[in-house]
């Protein structure tokens, strides 16, 4: 059964019904995601690897693209 959204307004009651229309609603949108996010999964939460970093005011050329790489490996930034 697909999931149907509730618009709640103020006054409304909450029923046993509509609580687990909203569980039914989570576990639906949680099924098939894996712990660890992809960049197939849109609203992920995203970490990159660690980057050293770059000390002093001089940032080579090599610690930037290392910061580029990581961050597209980790889906959080475009890779084209």
């Amino acid at each position: 059964m697909a999931y149907t959204k509730t618009t709640w307004n103020d006054g409304d009651v909450i029923t046993k019904e509509k609580m687990n229309n909203l569980e039914t609603g989570v576990e639906t949108a949680n099924n098939g995601i894996p712990l660890n996010a992809t960049k197939s999964k849109a609203g992920l939460v995203r970490q990159a690897t660690l980057v050293a970093e770059a000390a002093g005011e001089n940032v080579t050329k090599a610690e930037f693209k290392a910061l580029l790489d990581a961050l597209k490996a980790a889906g959080i930034m475009a890779s084209t």
